[in-house]
């Protein structure tokens, strides 16, 4: 894996801790690693807080399969 296979890409933006749980589940079934920024942040925040985004990121080299699964088109 090259320097750039390693960087990781934001794949999308979620509302609520729970939805970032179920889109990270689903990618990492298909062994898409995933990184989930500010998770711990909207669980410390509730869920009263409106504006507030959870980023996913997955790798560079995952980021096409990523988009598929995410928008259920699997090859």
């Amino acid at each position: 894996m090259s320097i750039a296979e390693n960087q990781w890409v934001l794949l999308t933006s979620v509302s609520s801790h729970s939805e970032a749980l179920v889109v990270c589940s689903k990618l990492r079934g298909h062994d898409v690693q995933t990184f989930v920024k500010d998770q711990h942040i909207s669980t410390l925040l509730g869920t009263g807080v409106s504006g507030f985004k959870i980023d996913i990121y997955v790798l560079i080299s995952d980021y096409e399969k990523a988009l598929d699964l995410y928008y259920d088109n699997p090859d």
